[in-house]
């Protein structure tokens, strides 16, 4: 998706500094987190629907930057 990237970008600005990342979640022992992170921003565009990949993002989505 193309609005997927300057959105992390953005969402990612204040977070750099505190040594986070966020990332579109991926794990790959487990192909269906992305697809569902597909399909939950996809609701969250088309149907207004933004607590789900909010969560998932929370859950899945931030990584520790190393110092």
């Amino acid at each position: 998706m193309l609005g997927t990237a300057p959105a992390l970008f953005v969402a990612n600005s204040p977070l750099i500094g505190g040594g986070t990342l966020l990332v579109v979640p991926v794990d790959e022992h487990d192909p269906q987190l992305a697809d569902a992170f597909n399909d939950l921003l996809a609701k969250a565009y088309i149907r207004d629907e933004h607590d789900a990949v909010k969560d998932l993002l929370r859950d899945h989505g931030l990584i520790d930057l190393p110092h």
